[in-house]
């Protein structure tokens, strides 16, 4: 089974949105779970550093 990123972007989403949907019991660990969340979706879209431009410089 080949999963792509945005195979498992959307999986994330989806699962952000149901947990977040439940009721009160689950009220007391919203906090957290966005911090995991936000920490997933950092890990699948890392910033890259600007690339150092290589060949003839004027």
């Amino acid at each position: 089974m080949l999963v792509t990123q945005k195979d498992i972007l959307l999986k994330l989403e989806n699962l952000e949105r149901k947990i977040l949907k439940q009721d009160d019991r689950h009220k007391k660990h919203e906090d957290e779970i966005q911090i995991i969340f936000k920490a997933l979706k950092r890990l699948l879209n890392p910033e890259l550093p600007p690339r150092k431009r290589i060949g003839f410089k004027p």
